[in-house]
């Protein structure tokens, strides 16, 4: 649950700012056209196994840093592992038009 007013430079704040810089090798935020407005998620990739665990302690069923929202973070596995398979979805329209970082 990302607050519809984050940006993809914004998320990526998130992660150093909670000591989790590095964490991340890949940030997918889904935008709206219409609205310009991410649609509330983000796909993740993980540098590795650990840092997997470490965002999920971190920001699981905590709020974000900017913004004053009463969402809180849910933070799961995905279906699909790795960057390769991310794009790969980006790619063939599996997944909906967004940022990447």
């Amino acid at each position: 649950n990302i607050p519809n007013r984050y940006t993809l430079d914004l998320l990526a704040q998130e992660l150093p700012g909670r000591g989790l810089d590095g964490a991340a090798d890949m940030i997918y935020l889904p935008i709206d056209p219409v609205t310009c407005s991410n649609l509330g998620y983000a796909f993740l990739v993980c540098s590795n196994p650990e840092a997997a665990v470490r965002l999920h302690y971190v920001m699981h069923g905590r709020g974000m840093l900017w913004f004053r929202s009463c969402k809180t973070a849910t933070v799961e596995a995905s279906s699909f592992q790795g960057k390769p398979a991310m794009m790969a979805r980006i790619r063939d329209g599996r997944l909906r038009p967004g940022m990447i970082w």
